[in-house]
């Protein structure tokens, strides 16, 4: 009986090992899905929030602290151009969270190419996805 046990333990531990979120699958999630696309390709979150003060709060300081980045940057360099696409991306955000419109934020936990332990945010924007990654490489 003790073997069963143990033998039922092994099979669950194993089977929540078996979707593992790459950056391949990461990199697949475009603007404008629907929660369930993205739901299907990363599984379930490990965190949710609907809390749209605290994520306006929280983008909005990190809006200015890349936003000053930025403007030390050389113009015609690729971190420059990449800073950009990001804020123009973060700006979005921002005036969501500040027009009260839906926003939802899934954060999921993953191994990076590295083997380094990495997590990453799915904004969601009327029920449509919306990485701040778009437009941009990990």
């Amino acid at each position: 009986m003790k073997k069963f046990f143990l033998g039922i333990l092994f099979v669950l531990l194993l089977s929540g090992c078996s979707s593992k979120i790459t950056e391949d699958k990461l990199d697949s999630i475009t603007n404008n899905m629907s929660q369930e696309e993205v739901e299907e390709i990363l599984g379930k979150p490990n965190e949710t929030s609907t809390n749209t003060q605290q994520m306006y709060n929280r983008l909005s300081k990190q809006y200015a602290s890349f936003s000053s980045t930025h403007d030390d940057q050389d113009k015609n360099s690729d971190e420059y151009n990449r800073l950009d696409i990001y804020l123009e991306n973060l700006d979005t955000l921002v005036n969501a969270c500040y027009n009260n419109e839906k926003v939802e934020e899934f954060t999921y936990k993953y191994i990076d190419e590295d083997g380094e332990d990495s997590s990453t945010t799915i904004y969601f924007i009327d029920d449509k996805s919306f990485d701040l990654y778009t437009g941009l490489s990990r």
